[in-house]
């Protein structure tokens, strides 16, 4: 679920208003291998009280139109306390309010002007909110979306989302099955991720288990939802061609929580949209390319995890002249 920053500049074909979303939709959980003896079904067991995790969020997009690079400075790296507090839990579900009561930008005096701007806006709308949610023993999560301020412009409510959305992301779910180390299952999942709906497929695989402590490595790939890849927001007369993404990283989760306790991972995606001719901008392929670093509890000190690289395009007609692909 690579959730995406809103493009710092407005005039960029994606800058249109997108929506926001709450918790994956779990469609199915398969295990692929029971792992080695001793085994135990995992399920989460939340007591009353409140919790909370230190995350931080890097976003970047960056945009081709015709091969050609689109101004997109990446905005800065965001802090945010996350805390969940859990005021009931009956036949094994814990309903919890889960809110944002920090947030601040990393390093925002090294960020481009237009940043320094932007980011306290979206800061502003980030930090306070709220929402409840409930998550069951196998760690499926009801979540609506985090009620940004409608207040705000339509870039400032795109980023603060699109912090936000990067959140979907902390939730490990469980299989029916005991199992032990070295144990796999696939969750399928439906999620908003930037301007995109997307079938999500993480594979788990369970790499410690002490006491309630469970520690699991996460692979994951994105395509297309089945039913349209379009969650809205995107420029007008545009169609999606294609979504794919991957993602790798780990997570520490205490089952006692309803919050991992360590998070870190890295999502990349891609996707490639036809551009109508409308007033103002010719026709042509556009290719989205995100990004999300997720870093959370212990994992803040870990290093970053690798990019991929970005796909390489084919070369318009016209630029064999030199031309770097980038708007000077």
């Amino acid at each position: 679920d690579a959730a995406t920053p809103a493009p710092a500049e407005p005039a960029t074909p994606a800058a249109a208003e997108k929506p926001a979303a709450g918790a994956p939709v779990v469609v199915s959980v398969k295990l692929l291998e029971p792992g080695a003896e001793p085994q135990q079904a995992l399920r989460l067991a939340p007591k009353v009280g409140e919790a909370s995790l230190d995350v931080e969020v890097q976003l970047d997009e960056k945009m081709r139109l015709a091969g050609r690079d689109l101004p997109s400075p990446s905005p800065p790296r965001v802090r945010m306390t996350v805390s969940a507090k859990v005021g009931a839990v009956e036949d094994g579900v814990a309903s919890y309010v889960v809110a944002v009561p920090k947030a601040e930008a990393v390093a925002l005096d090294a960020a481009p002007l237009p940043a320094q701007r932007l980011l306290p806006l979206v800061i502003g709308s980030v930090r306070g909110v709220e929402a409840a949610a409930r998550v069951d023993a196998l760690g499926r999560v009801e979540q609506p979306a985090f009620p940004v301020s409608g207040d705000a412009n339509p870039q400032v409510k795109n980023l603060a989302e699109s912090y936000l959305q990067a959140l979907q992301n902390l939730p490990v779910t469980f299989p029916e099955e005991a199992v032990g180390v070295g144990a796999r299952w696939e969750v399928v999942q439906q999620v908003v991720s930037g301007r995109f709906k997307v079938q999500q497929t993480v594979t788990y695989t369970l790499a410690a288990l002490e006491g309630t402590v469970v520690k699991v490595q996460v692979a994951a790939t994105q395509t297309a939802h089945p039913d349209g890849a379009s969650a809205g927001g995107l420029p007008q007369g545009a169609t999606v061609l294609s979504f794919e993404g991957t993602g790798s990283g780990e997570k520490t989760v205490d089952l006692s929580g309803v919050l991992p306790t360590s998070a870190v991972l890295q999502l990349h995606g891609v996707a490639e949209l036809e551009l109508a001719k409308r007033r103002g901008m010719e026709p042509g392929t556009l290719q989205v390319i995100m990004d999300v670093l997720l870093k959370a509890g212990p994992g803040l000190d870990a290093p970053d995890l690798p990019k991929p690289a970005p796909p390489e395009l084919p070369k318009e007609e016209g630029d064999e002249h030199g031309h770097d692909g980038h708007q000077h």
